[in-house]
């Protein structure tokens, strides 16, 4: 095809488009915790406590089990990957008609969580592998995409769920989410010059193995498991802290949906400035800012805790973006897809242990100090980590 014989190109911001695209019915899913247990705990004889279980493992399955499996597949072409997804999801659609039991409905959300991490591993892996000079803003315009997953699909959830009821809204959602799965399949391949890759599987078994055993490694796993830990930190306490500030439980829940709507723009913005100043140190801007906004809610105002907000936004939207750059900076480029597999197994630690540790906090001490300096200690780990590499 003319015009895919350099990064960069006109080919590139097509497929950086594409994979935005898809990626919107991505993130969203895992993150519907609440919207699903709403309606599913009517529809299906067991407990919340279960149910609950069963959304907190597709939430761990999008990360752990999409960044294992894209280790194991990393060898497999991209839109091979893509399609195959694609198909899946169309399979699980009609699922719940016949699932009555608690273990095949784990099984259900369990594969959807691992096969919508794929999705993520191989687009996250792909698109910066399309662009050199402007690597930071390619990337930025797919995460892009997850922060409007963010912001757009457990709303979407909610809607076709309250309309359709369990079962055929999950029938329609699930075919929606396949369709730009699939078209992302035929567009978004690999570059054509990392086509020829050559690895062997005992080579790239050897190469896992190898860095996993590196001291570096421990800090990266940590340094990436913990940029992102705070906002599921946030997810848990903010909500009941803003409240406790004299907000409506209505204006709560936007005030902190206002987070990730902020960071879809600086999801771009965070690219454009890597491109001018490198990734790794508008990455550590990024969670520096995201530290200045928890030493902000410390204040108890109305007011401070707005501008947290916007400082949370503007932080989210680099740290969940530019890991990836400063990543591909540091290892080999042809290996993205098994690179950005290892890191992303670090989210699924955080997405279970974090929130579990902040809810006893907040329970057990009845007060939000603790958690807010519990999160800031997260967001300093995490660049003591970086800074130790």
């Amino acid at each position: 095809m003319s015009g895919t014989g350099a990064p960069d190109e006109f080919y590139s911001w097509v497929v950086a488009l594409v994979g935005a695209f898809a990626s919107i019915f991505t993130f969203g899913t895992p993150y519907s915790f609440g919207v699903f247990l709403r309606y599913f705990g009517p529809t299906y004889p067991f407990s919340e406590v279960l149910l609950s279980s069963i959304f907190s493992l597709q939430l761990f399955m999008f990360f752990a089990g999409g960044g294992i499996l894209g280790v194991l597949i990393s060898k497999v072409p991209a839109r091979r990957v893509l399609i195959v997804s694609g198909a899946v999801l169309s399979l699980l659609a009609p699922s719940l008609f016949v699932v009555e039991s608690i273990y095949a409905l784990a099984f259900v959300f369990a594969t959807m969580g691992v096969i919508l991490g794929t999705v993520y591993v191989v687009l996250a892996s792909t698109i910066p592998r399309w662009f050199d000079t402007y690597r930071g803003t390619g990337t930025g315009i797919l995460f892009a995409g997850n922060g409007l997953s963010l912001f757009l699909v457990p709303p979407a959830w909610h809607y076709t769920l309250d309309t359709l009821g369990v079962r055929q809204g999950f029938f329609v959602f699930l075919v929606v989410t396949a369709v730009p799965v699939f078209f992302a399949g035929l567009i978004c391949r690999d570059p054509p010059w990392v086509e020829d890759e050559s690895t062997t599987g005992t080579e790239l078994y050897d190469w896992v193995v190898g860095i996993w055993r590196s001291n570096d490694l421990t800090y990266q796993f940590a340094g990436v498991a913990f940029s992102l830990g705070w906002y599921s930190l946030l997810s848990v306490f903010t909500l009941g802290l803003f409240e406790s500030r004299g907000l409506s439980a209505s204006r709560a829940s936007l005030m902190f949906g206002f987070i990730g709507g902020i960071s879809i723009f600086s999801r771009l913005g965070s690219g454009v400035v890597a491109d001018r100043i490198g990734a790794y140190p508008s990455y550590l801007l990024s969670m520096s800012t995201a530290g200045v906004a928890t030493i902000l809610l410390f204040v108890p105002s109305i007011l401070t805790s707005l501008v947290a907000v916007v400082l949370f936004g503007l932080g989210l939207g680099g740290a969940a973006t530019l890991y990836i750059p400063v990543l591909l900076e540091m290892y080999d480029p042809e290996r993205s897809t098994a690179v950005i597999g290892v890191f992303t197994t670090a989210f699924g630690v955080t997405s279970l242990v974090l929130p579990l540790v902040g809810t006893a906090i907040v329970s057990n001490t009845e007060s939000y100090v603790p958690v807010i300096a519990f999160t800031l200690a997260t967001i300093l780990l995490g660049m003591y980590c970086w800074w130790r590499v």
